[in-house]
């Protein structure tokens, strides 16, 4: 019986070695999205360079006024360069983080989440050169949908994400207890989806653009922070 078994358990961890080398093959598509994005958002820079002035505009008010401008050999390649950082700064943080195997249970989101990113940036890159252009366009209303799916994006992967020291709401509270963190990153998930809702009220009204973009943020993140205090209080007396 035992001679019989050996080659069946050696077969089986044959199969496993095969899966695993399977899965490791796979392409990672979100993070192959993020590295086109910033190839396009480069390509984008050198493509208009000649069609724009020698300086442009690079910053805006609330009011949706110009108020800044660079020359263009910074400014049309300083996204594509902070993008790049970025990625290369995102993609490798968890590697060092000492509870990565809980971003393990969530790495799809979290390399999506990378994605939106990138695309965020490269939606930001178009705008300023169309802006730049002469197209008489209001750049409140231009953002506004922008904003609104990296802080939908940002809900969604706050309520996958698992106890880490990078990535979520770190609280004392949150950190120290994955019932904590759990229920504090699923309540956060909702409110930072239902701002992210809440912010669209820019496109109707581009005046108050920054205003349904900034506070319904600002006020989710402040309620989560006490939320996870209230729960951790409650855990304890249990």
């Amino acid at each position: 019986m035992k001679t019989k078994s050996k080659p069946k358990s050696k077969a089986k961890l044959n199969e496993h070695k095969v899966i695993a080398k399977v899965n490791k093959s796979k392409i990672n598509y979100p993070i192959v999205f993020a590295i086109s994005f910033v190839i396009i958002t480069f390509a984008i820079g050198a493509l208009f360079y000649n069609n724009l002035p020698s300086n442009i505009i690079m910053h805006w008010g609330l009011d949706g006024n110009a108020d800044g401008t660079t020359a263009k050999e910074f400014g049309l390649f300083l996204i594509p360069l902070l993008m790049t950082g970025l990625l290369i700064l995102l993609y490798f943080l968890p590697k060092i983080d000492p509870l990565r195997k809980n971003i393990n249970e969530f790495r799809h989101e979290y390399h999506a989440f990378i994605a939106v990113i990138s695309g965020f940036f490269l939606y930001i890159q178009l705008i300023m050169i169309i802006l730049n252009l002469g197209f008489n366009l209001d750049i409140r209303q231009l953002l506004v949908p922008a904003f609104a799916i990296l802080i939908y994006s940002t809900g969604s992967l706050i309520k996958k994400a698992k106890r880490n020291f990078f990535i979520g709401i770190r609280t004392p509270w949150t950190i120290s207890s994955d019932v904590v963190w759990d229920r504090t990153h699923n309540k956060a998930g909702k409110l930072f989806k239902a701002s992210a809702i809440l912010s669209l009220i820019g496109l109707i009204i581009p005046e108050l653009a920054f205003f349904f973009i900034i506070v319904p943020l600002l006020l989710a993140s402040l309620g989560v922070i006490i939320y996870s205090y209230i729960e951790y209080k409650k855990e304890n007396k249990e």
